[in-house]
C-alpha cells in the first residue's frame, strides 16, 4: 500500500543520499560530512593532509593572505564602524552584479569568495572534493582577514 511505497522511497533516497555523500574518490562518508569549528580546525585539517595542493594552500594562506597581525575587531558602539552586507546566491554572475552595484551605490567596497590571495588554486581543486570544500572555508577566514584590514 501506501506505507510500504513511502517506505521503499525514503529507504531508496536514503541509498542514494549515502552513495552521494561517500561519494566514488574514496573518501568516507566521515570525512564528506566533518564539519569545521573553528579557524585552528580548518587549519588542523590542511597541516595534517598529506595533498601537496593542501600544503601549497596552506602556506599561501599564512604567508599571502595572514600579512599582518589582524586588527582587533571594532566595538559595536563605534559610530565609524561601516555596515557590511553579504549578497548570497547560488548563480555567481547575479550574485556579483548585485554585490558590485549595492557596492557602488553605498560607496563602499566589494569582496568576493574565495579571497583573491587563494584564487589561484580554483581551478586545481576537483569539483566535489572534501578539500575544495576545506579550501572554501579557510577562503572565508581569509576574506574576514581581509576585511577587518580594509574597515
Amino acid at each position: 500500500g501506501v506505507k510500504m511505497n513511502v517506505t521503499t522511497y525514503c529507504l531508496v533516497f536514503t541509498i542514494w543520499v549515502f552513495t552521494q555523500l561517500s561519494g566514488n574518490d574514496g573518501q568516507d562518508l566521515s570525512e564528506n560530512l566533518q564539519l569545521f569549528s573553528g579557524l585552528e580546525a580548518i587549519l588542523n585539517y590542511f597541516r595534517n593532509s598529506t595533498d601537496p595542493l593542501a600544503q601549497k594552500i596552506l602556506l599561501t594562506f599564512e604567508t599571502d593572505c595572514l600579512y599582518m597581525s589582524p586588527p582587533p575587531l571594532p566595538e559595536p558602539t563605534d559610530s565609524s564602524r561601516k555596515a557590511f552586507i553579504v549578497v548570497e546566491g547560488n548563480h555567481r554572475p547575479s550574485r556579483d552584479t548585485i554585490g558590485m552595484k549595492v557596492a557602488r551605490m553605498l560607496d563602499g567596497r566589494y569582496l568576493n569568495n574565495p579571497a583573491p590571495c587563494l584564487i589561484r588554486y580554483l581551478q586545481q581543486l576537483p569539483a566535489g572534493s572534501f578539500l575544495r570544500r576545506a579550501y572554501y572555508v579557510l577562503s572565508l577566514y581569509a576574506s574576514d582577514f581581509n576585511t577587518r584590514v580594509q574597515y
